[in-house]
């Protein structure tokens, strides 16, 4: 199978519920629920840039930027969560939900810069092959639900971050997997990554890496996004 260059995508299928009486529109994607410093908006072949706040909308087409030390919850129209981590650029590329349309089921991400965690709503459950997430680093394909992104297109990107073992990480995409499974496709093979384990995906020609836990690197939140349906275990 050839892999389309430097892209990474996760397909989803997840047991959590969505909110049927949710907002059912061609655009709106969903709603900031939870803001922790500063987070704007860039509209898709536009300069128009839009500071958000809490309960501010989020439109497809969007590039969300987070500022340093910087946390925002997106809250989708079909019931997923979307925790978008400090100095992070994440674009909306496209997305479709009708509860009563699931033929038109839609959602594309685009991990630009930084780091995620997600947790899937009603369009991974129910068609899973149409809910993609894309980064510099391979496709995947997934079966559940619950994870964490972290890339570090340099090693001074993620001068932060540390793993388990207390050691910055290397350059490359880490993958981190809470609940279910996601199986990541590159030039180099594939590889499943099942709930409790971690991997690492030096560049899109290397297959990736299940690490050790020493090695691994825990892609957290702060408590003040934590609710609902995210788990307190994802606290950093």
């Amino acid at each position: 199978m050839t892999i389309s260059k430097l892209h990474l995508a996760i397909l989803f299928s997840c047991g959590f519920s969505a909110s049927l009486s949710a907002t059912e529109s061609t655009s709106l994607v969903g709603t900031v629920s939870h803001l922790r410093g500063e987070l704007v908006s860039l509209e898709m072949d536009s300069d128009s840039r839009r500071a958000l706040t809490k309960n501010s909308a989020v439109n497809e087409g969007d590039l969300l930027i987070t500022a340093k030390q910087s946390y925002a919850r997106i809250k989708f129209t079909d019931g997923g969560n979307l925790i978008i981590r400090p100095n992070s650029e994440i674009r909306i590329e496209n997305y479709r939900f009708k509860t009563d349309a699931p033929e038109q089921d839609r959602y594309t991400l685009n991990l630009l810069k930084g780091s995620l965690r997600s947790i899937t709503g009603l369009i991974g459950k129910r068609n899973p092959d149409r809910q993609l997430t894309y980064t510099s680093h391979a496709t995947i394909g997934i079966r559940g639900t619950h994870f964490g992104l972290l890339l570090c297109a340099q090693e001074q990107d993620c001068i932060d971050e540390t793993n388990l073992a207390g050691q910055v990480p290397d350059a490359g995409l880490y993958i981190d997997v809470m609940e279910g499974a996601v199986t990541a496709i590159n030039d180099g093979g594939r590889q499943q990554i099942s709930a409790g384990q971690y991997s690492h995906i030096e560049n899109n020609t290397r297959v990736a890496r299940i690490l050790t836990a020493e090695e691994a690197v825990r892609v957290g939140i702060p408590s003040s996004m934590v609710g609902d349906t995210i788990e307190e275990d994802c606290l950093d």
